[in-house]
């Protein structure tokens, strides 16, 4: 089926307030600066990625532009993805506890105690 893409528009949504600030020209990036520009980096390869698509796909040929939108959901209203970053940081201290522990058992790692 052929149709004519003319705008796409993506809709980012976050539950940082001040990164999604940032990213609307609300506010300068001060706080987190760090997250504003792994942010920032990310939509420039999600824009050149869209271009470089549009170029190369005749669905897309006609498709003017990306819109980027971003809203901000807060933490409350947004429990699944809490859950499951959550998850994932619980996930990864595991792995690292586990890893420390390996370590201690073959000798990897020297414990010292001061009592």
């Amino acid at each position: 089926r052929d149709y004519i893409l003319l705008h796409s528009t993506m809709i980012v949504r976050g539950d940082c307030k001040t990164v999604i600030d940032q990213l609307n020209s609300r506010s300068s990036a001060r706080k987190m600066e760090s997250k504003y520009c792994m942010a920032v980096t990310k939509i420039k390869e999600i824009e050149r990625l869209f271009s470089l698509h549009r170029s190369h796909s005749a669905q897309f040929t006609n498709a003017r532009e990306m819109n980027i939108h971003f809203d901000h959901i807060p933490r409350e209203n947004n429990t699944l993805c809490d859950a499951v970053c959550r998850l994932v940081v619980y996930q990864k201290q595991r792995c690292i506890v586990g890893s420390v522990i390996d370590s201690v058992k073959t000798g990897g790692i020297e414990c010292v105690s001061s009592i």
